[in-house]
Parts: structure tokens; sequence; C-alpha cells
């Protein structure tokens, strides 16, 4: 049996399919602090739907965005503080 500690390899050929939310909490934290990330992909780093974004950038209350000609996007560092300003 193997336990949560030890390294786990993969058949030759097999791979794992990851879902968009896991790919992108995995793109969000391997990535370097001024990265800027698109709505979606906020929206699964903070675990809440595009539309909450929306909301809140409409009530001036979520995380600071910049906005790249009609797109959207967050910069990692900011979302980072926002969180953190979050925190209990």
């Amino acid at each position: 049996m193997t336990t949560a500690t030890e390294a786990t390899t993969l058949p030759p050929g097999v791979t794992l399919k990851l879902s968009a939310a896991v790919e992108n909490r995995l793109l969000f934290w391997s990535s370097p602090e001024d990265a800027l990330f698109p709505a979606d992909v906020t929206a699964h780093v903070l675990d809440v739907d595009a539309s909450t974004l929306a909301r809140w950038r409409c009530n001036e209350q979520g995380p600071k965005f910049c906005k790249r000609g009609t797109k959207i996007y967050y910069r990692k560092r900011d979302l980072l503080a926002w969180m953190e300003s979050r925190e209990a």
C-alpha cells in the first residue's frame, strides 16, 4: 500500500486528467508575483463564480484588477494581498 508521503509513479502512457480549476490553481501558485491572470483563472483561485468577480468589480469590493482593452486581469501579488486582508 502506498502512503501519502510516498511518491507514486504512473505506468508509461498513463496520464492524469486534472479539472480546469485544479490546473488554474497550479498555474497560479507556480507563477511569479507579477503574473497577470484572466477572470476565469482568478475565479478558480478564489473559489468563486466569475459573475461574483464581475459584481465585486462593479461594487468596488473585490481584489484590485486592471483592464487591457476589453479584457480584465488580476495580478498575483494583488490577489495575495487581498486574500491576506480577508483572513480572520
